[in-house]
């Protein structure tokens, strides 16, 4: 019996195990950590939150909060200016996501799809009682992705993972509900059109947990600068945010 367990032991100690890196990963695990990350996922839950100033002549902050959890979800929205005062109280708007998938090759490649949902009310005037709004919305992402060494910032070799976007292309169609004050209602189709993509190209997610069939993805949103890009865009406008984002995916 002792033979045997010393043989077990000798076989796992060869096997060179990847060892625990981030705070939710497995203590130890035969699978490198590349191969833990490769797969085919879905998006079990999703949350995210910043604070936008939008600067410029009248100054103010957008915050906006997401929270996805079993393929529901919400996405608030308030607008208040610089001193204070309340632009627009907080908009609620209700997600169902009807495909999430993000694929990781271990090629170094890797491929994002999402479908949504999203349905919120606003209110009339006049003869107008309410408006209700439905959008529908399709996301298609590809790119590369590479791990990233050790730096002077605390974390370790392959702790982070950097995902570079080659492509993007989103198509939104927003159908809206006119009901009257009598009861009575009109349906108004929109059109399906393209949405612009200004934002970064390049992310960096701290990987804080990578199990066999989970990982838990986190990125900070902290001092980021964007600008409108292209020549559909509106002017430039600065935004810096502070937020934080969070991913928690299941390999399917």
């Amino acid at each position: 019996m002792k033979k045997i367990l010393l043989i077990l032991t000798a076989g796992l100690l060869m096997a060179t195990p990847a060892c625990k890196k981030g705070e939710n990963d497995p203590f130890l695990s035969l699978k490198s950590r590349k191969a833990r990350l490769a797969g085919e996922y879905e998006f079990t839950f999703l949350e995210s939150f910043n604070e936008t100033l939008v600067e410029g002549v009248f100054p103010y902050r957008t915050n906006i909060e997401i929270k996805i959890e079993g393929g529901v979800g919400t996405h608030s929205t308030a607008i208040t200016s610089e001193d204070g005062g309340i632009i627009s109280g907080a908009k609620i708007k209700n997600i169902q996501v009807d495909r999430g998938e993000f694929i990781i090759d271990k090629d170094g490649s890797w491929e994002f799809t999402m479908n949504t949902t999203i349905t919120w009310e606003e209110e009339g005037g006049g003869v107008n009682d309410h408006f209700e709004f439905t959008e529908i919305q399709t996301i298609t992402e590809s790119g590369d992705w590479e791990f990233l060494e050790g730096k002077s910032d605390g974390f370790k070799s392959k702790e982070r993972v950097l995902f570079s976007k080659d492509s993007h292309q989103a198509f939104v169609q927003t159908n809206m509900k006119v009901v009257f004050i009598d009861g009575s209602s009109s349906d108004w189709p929109g059109e399906k059109h393209t949405v612009s993509h200004n934002g970064p190209t390049e992310f960096i997610y701290e990987i804080d947990g990578l199990k066999s069939k989970e990982m838990i993805l986190k990125r900070p949103k902290d001092g980021a600068k964007v600008q409108g890009e292209g020549e559909d865009s509106p002017a430039p406008i600065s935004l810096i945010t502070e937020g934080m984002v969070e991913l928690h995916l299941k390999q399917l």
